[in-house]
């Protein structure tokens, strides 16, 4: 079609009765994540991601089957440019990675909590500093080892969270002994 043409950077008469694999990979036979190939093989739709080095980009392909009265004639394609989503997948994984390193190694306790008050990340500093480990720790309630005045000020703190208050919070506490329990 046009859209192929003219990402191919040819005309559309030039693309006509040839293979994809010749026109996009260069190669003289599928390339083994072939969409169409694997459509072939199972006679249902198929859908891969992948990264074209002719077009520099990634790429969503999704293949479909073309009958005729219940006999398989063939496919038909359809591209999708997904090289900003990706981009933006993997520029999140770095990042993600990025902060993970940072919150594995600092040495102070850092603790994720959900809405509910329930401990959902605890790193690692948390055991040497807390003497919970984070097996003991995660899933359970913030008040469970927190003492009552801790307890207090995080509540106080939270409600401005919920109230839209984007400020950051620091804060510094005490833990009930976990060798206590």
């Amino acid at each position: 079609n046009t859209s192929m043409a003219l990402l191919l950077q040819t005309s559309v008469d030039s693309i006509l009765n040839k293979k994809c694999y010749q026109l996009v990979h260069g190669e003289s036979k599928p390339p083994e994540f072939c969409p169409h190939s694997k459509l072939l093989v199972k006679g249902r739709e198929q859908d891969t991601e992948l990264f074209e080095d002719k077009f520099g980009s990634y790429w969503q392909v999704s293949v479909y089957p073309m009958y005729d009265k219940k006999k398989l004639i063939g496919s038909f394609h359809i591209m999708r440019d997904v090289n900003a989503q990706k981009k933006a997948e993997i520029a999140l994984k770095k990042s993600e990675e990025k902060y993970r390193l940072l919150a594995e190694t600092a040495k102070e306790v850092i603790l994720t909590i959900d809405l509910d008050g329930t401990i959902t990340y605890a790193n690692d500093a948390t055991e040497k500093i807390s003497g919970y480990s984070k097996n003991k720790i995660l899933g359970r309630h913030l008040k469970s080892v927190l003492p009552e005045g801790q307890l207090d000020l995080y509540k106080s703190n939270m409600n401005k969270r919920y109230k839209g208050d984007s400020g950051l919070f620091l804060y510094e506490t005490e833990f009930k002994n976990a060798s206590d329990e």
